[in-house]
């Protein structure tokens, strides 16, 4: 009796479904409460001006100054930080199970990339928004809405880049280097920012793009009336920033489907395979021939 067997086609992952995925495996983790850590930032910020200002009268100029420390300090740790967790959580996990799933390694890694940039947008609302209502309370009017919101785009914009490359360096090197890694590129950016050659150096490109908004030299002091930092566009940093971010994580994802592609053993696990079955026996023919087998016992 021939047997043949058929093979059920594979169903791939589809895009929508993959981005589901890697919000469901960041909710309640680490990297979903980084929130709260710009949050925590926005009221040191906050009381910081509240406090220790020493302007005799508060204005809105005074209070985008005190986020310099996160512009040309912390930006680039902590962003990278979130990406080292995050990768770091998937080792711990063996990945969940993603490589025994009909999905491509590219997919997953892009997927996982958006994801972050999305955790990061998240990241930096709490870190400037609140900033409005504390300069409400504290009796300045007007407040700069647009302002604002424009260095909450800018924030994260331009944090997108060392992101990406905490993501790309954080499998190799691990959380610890990574944040180190980080951190000299924000030192050099901050030190290079007001240079002429700033737009060749990718490090500055954070540093720069917040200094028009906030007001202030890389070195944190208030911008004199007539400084040309004043007229500084900052979304040309800004959308230099994304677009970098975009092709380092679209090599990332090619490098990662090759690295699969190399692994052995790597391609079965990609495909999720039904068990053989047979095609020509019908379930009469089955208990026919388990009777028999029965009766020669």
């Amino acid at each position: 009796m021939n047997i043949t067997t058929a093979e059920a086609p594979t169903q791939h992952v589809t895009f929508q479904q993959a981005i589901r995925a890697e919000l469901t495996r960041a909710k309640s983790s680490a990297s979903s409460r980084f929130a709260l850590v710009g949050a925590a930032i926005a009221v040191l910020q906050g009381m910081g001006w509240w406090f220790v200002a020493t302007r005799a009268i508060p204005d809105w100029n005074g209070l985008f100054g005190w986020q310099s420390m996160y512009a040309t300090a912390l930006m680039a740790p902590i962003v990278a930080l979130l990406a080292a967790v995050t990768v770091s959580r998937e080792e711990k996990a063996r990945e969940g199970g993603t490589w025994t799933r009909p999905l491509t390694a590219s997919m997953a890694t892009c997927c996982r990339g958006i994801v972050l940039a999305w955790q990061s947008l998240l990241f930096h609302a709490p870190l400037t928004l609140p900033l409005l209502v504390i300069g409400w309370a504290g009796g300045v009017s007007d407040p700069p809405v647009t302002r604002m919101v424009a260095l909450w785009l800018v924030f994260w914009a331009t944090s997108l880049l060392p992101l990406m490359v905490g993501f790309v360096v954080a499998g190799a090197v691990g959380i610890v280097p990574t944040v180190a890694l980080m951190m000299v590129w924000q030192v050099t950016g901050t030190l290079k920012s007001e240079t002429a050659m700033w737009w060749a150096q990718p490090w500055t490109w954070g540093v720069h793009a917040a200094q028009p908004l906030l007001g202030i030299h890389a070195n944190g002091i208030a911008l004199e009336t007539n400084s040309p930092i004043q007229g500084w566009n900052p979304w040309w940093p800004a959308i230099a920033s994304m677009t970098v971010a975009a092709a380092v994580l679209f090599f990332f994802a090619l490098a990662s489907r090759s690295w699969m592609q190399r692994r052995p053993g790597a391609k079965a696990r990609l495909r999720r395979h039904s068990p053989p079955t047979d095609t020509t026996c019908t379930r009469p023919q089955q208990l026919r021939t388990h009777q028999c087998n029965m009766a020669r016992l």
